[in-house]
């Protein structure tokens, strides 16, 4: 099979959504599949049956670490070359559309993978105008597609709600490798400063929409405590960490973290927040629990999904930092319930295995294959 994906970053672990198709490349590879990787931002690899295109660009004024990609036709050119047997679309911008819009024109099959809720985003931000004209161009892109694949049953029910079909699911999985509470590092605790501590972690982008305001409350609230106070420590980047700084002075920040780097902050730590109402999955919530650290919710968004399945944490009010408070010295106080959600952590990460879900995609894959053109056939 010969797959054309396209993305707004294929830098490995910059986001969840380069996580999740760092892996399915991988999987299609390992399996003798050829694929052509299309994105604005590229980590330069060679493997056998890669190809990879990088899009001239010019960084986003709001948020530099990512990148407009500007389309040129030496792209389209090609995928013709190329010749695919199915497009996978996983952002859904400019060149994205550009490409779906290609495919159609030149009768090639293609899906889109549904891995950020923007509208939510652009709410957050005080653009709530503008959620009727993204979800036509949602309904529109989505509903001409064969198929759009997304992370959870919610996400799943709310693009129904909105009119969109043939909305299918594609979970996401583990690196247990990376991500294992055998990669704990009492050395890399005490460069924290976190010897006789617990350690609340937050992994992510730092930007607001990810509800960082609740984390610093959260911070704030713990200051005040005389003894066992945790520690904070955030392993991300982002345009408002100087803010975040600000407000949480004796927070450690990591910045970017890498591969192994990442799994051993996720195993040193020993209980993961993340306040986030703007999440389709998030990945990061699977990570921690894979590497035994319990993890602390909102009831908006894909999070609430991982937490219901695996019995792993806690799911608490959005926005509501008493509660996120609660949480947090509930689990760091009853060992009994902290031990039960860890159990039942690793327990759900161990049948979350990456090989065997990009399986389940490759088989839908082929049948969309099969489908599509034997619709064609039927119309000639």
């Amino acid at each position: 099979m010969r797959i054309v994906i396209y993305l707004g970053t294929f830098k490995k672990n910059h986001d969840g959504v380069a996580r999740a198709t760092y892996q399915l490349v991988d999987s299609l590879l390992t399996k003798g599949h050829k694929v052509l990787v299309a994105s604005p931002l590229i980590t330069p690899q060679r493997r056998k049956n890669l190809i990879l295109f990088k899009f001239p660009a010019i960084p986003l004024f709001f948020y530099p670490e990512y990148k407009f990609g500007i389309p040129i036709m030496q792209y389209f050119n090609l995928i013709l070359r190329f010749k695919p047997d199915i497009i996978h679309i996983a952002t859904p911008d400019l060149i994205g559309m550009m490409t779906s819009l290609f495919g159609h024109i030149r009768k090639i099959p293609q899906v889109f993978a549904h891995h950020s809720d923007i509208i939510a985003v652009f709410r957050y931000y005080g653009l709530g105008f503008l959620e009727k004209g993204i979800l036509w161009m949602y309904r529109t892109f989505y509903n001409h597609a064969c198929a759009t694949f997304v992370p959870t049953r919610k996400i799943q029910a709310n693009l129904r709600k909105h009119g969109i079909h043939r909305v299918f699911l594609w979970s996401r999985g583990i690196d247990r490798k990376q991500f294992h509470p055998n990669l704990r590092s009492e050395s890399l605790r005490k460069s924290w400063g976190a010897e006789n501590r617990p350690v609340i972690l937050y992994t992510g982008r730092l930007v607001w929409y990810k509800d960082l305001d609740v984390l610093a409350e959260v911070y704030l609230f713990f200051q005040d405590q005389k003894t066992n106070k945790p520690l904070f420590v955030l392993a991300g980047d982002g345009p408002i960490r100087k803010d975040i700084e600000k407000l949480m002075p004796k927070a450690v920040f990591l910045g970017y973290v890498e591969d192994l780097k990442l799994g051993k902050t996720f195993a040193s730590s020993d209980l993961f927040l993340f306040p986030s109402t703007t999440e389709t999955f998030g990945q990061v919530v699977q990570e921690a629990l894979a590497s035994g650290i319990p993890a602390i919710v909102s009831n908006i968004g894909g999070c609430q999904e991982i937490i219901e399945k695996s019995q792993a944490g806690m799911i608490v009010a959005a926005k509501d930092s008493q509660a996120f408070l609660r949480a947090c010295k509930k689990l760091l106080e009853d060992k009994e319930f902290y031990q039960r959600c860890q159990f039942n952590g690793l327990k759900f990460a161990k049948n979350r295995s990456w090989s065997h879900i990009n399986e389940e995609l490759l088989k839908k894959y082929e049948k969309i294959i099969d489908f599509w053109h034997n619709e064609r056939k039927k119309k000639m």
